[in-house]
């Protein structure tokens, strides 16, 4: 009996033990990625992908799972210079096969797609800089500057675990985060957007399977809903 009583009682305190200010969550944050000056002086990544997309519509019956487009992928990411480089090879539920690279810099885009070159409207551009920008190495380092943009959420259960939540306010960029209380990393982010059909709708990141990078951790796998 007093085996079990041990960690009972350690996960009671746990779960009742007040969350620590807005900023405290986002530095712990920092510090279970490699620590601020390692986190800061990430200037750009490297990461090989594999991506598999449901969507309405593609299902062969009412009754069936969507069929899924499967993608692999490069993506190469210039922080300083605010630049990316996606490489991609993608397969539709019909079989079709695109490759297609895409390259934004200074605000400007230009998509390659089975050799046949285009510019990107400044809509497309701006979703890959906001996409840039939410990744968790930039979002948390920008969140750590900004704590007047930082307000608390209430503690949340997620997968069996408690998450304390933060909600960064920053116009377009604005999120729910909610960080692991056991390990402080971000493992969950949240954003309402207005769908033209579906209305209000909230899109939910979950960020997994963090693996050391050359001595900060990155997400090994992102699964968004």
């Amino acid at each position: 009996m007093s085996t079990l009583a041990v960690p009972l009682i350690l996960l009671s305190s746990l779960a009742q033990s007040p969350a620590p200010a807005p900023r405290e969550l986002v530095a712990r944050a920092v510090a279970a990625m490699g620590g601020e000056p390692a986190v800061r002086g990430l200037r750009g990544s490297v990461i090989d992908f594999y991506q598999a997309t449901f969507a309405l519509g593609q299902e062969e019956t009412p009754a069936s799972p969507a069929r899924a487009n499967l993608t692999i992928g490069r993506q190469v990411t210039d922080y300083a210079g605010n630049r990316v480089l996606f490489t991609t090879e993608g397969r539709n539920p019909t079989g079709a096969v695109n490759t297609v690279r895409r390259v934004i810099a200074s605000s400007i885009g230009m998509t390659e797609t089975n050799g046949v070159p285009a510019p990107d409207n400044p809509g497309q551009v701006a979703a890959i800089e906001r996409f840039i920008r939410r990744t968790p190495e930039r979002l948390l380092v920008t969140a750590l500057d900004n704590p007047a943009a930082l307000r608390p959420l209430p503690a949340r259960r997620w997968r069996d675990e408690t998450l304390d939540g933060v909600r960064y306010a920053a116009g377009g960029d604005t999120l729910d985060l909610f960080f692991d209380r056991r390990t402080g990393l971000l493992v969950l982010t949240e954003t309402l957007t207005d769908d033209p059909v579906l209305g209000d709708r909230v899109t939910r990141t979950a960020y997994t399977r963090w693996q050391d990078a050359g001595g900060v951790l990155l997400r090994g796998r992102s699964t968004s809903r």
